[in-house]
């Protein structure tokens, strides 16, 4: 079974260039301590078309793994991802 990395790298053919920017948001609350999330903004021929930025709160996170990430690119692509 192919891996994703692969999977994109055969798709990346049918675009000029995909790239992906990895985000990072930190927060530091004197009352509930330090928190992080993540995310990315991905780019397809240089144009913004997935923006998931991270937001790190004391509640309430917006954070987005690769596998999200991907996840919406295959999407984009007109791709389904299954992880089993």
């Amino acid at each position: 079974m192919p891996t994703l990395r692969q999977i994109l790298s055969e798709l990346v053919g049918l675009i000029m260039k995909i790239k992906i920017e990895w985000l990072t948001d930190c927060w530091d609350c004197d009352t509930c301590g330090w928190s992080s999330a993540e995310g990315a903004r991905v780019y397809f021929d240089d144009k913004l078309v997935i923006d998931l930025t991270p937001v790190a709160h004391c509640f309430n996170n917006e954070n987005y793994d690769d596998h999200y990430v991907f996840d919406q690119i295959l999407q984009k692509l007109g791709h389904t991802m299954e992880i089993v």
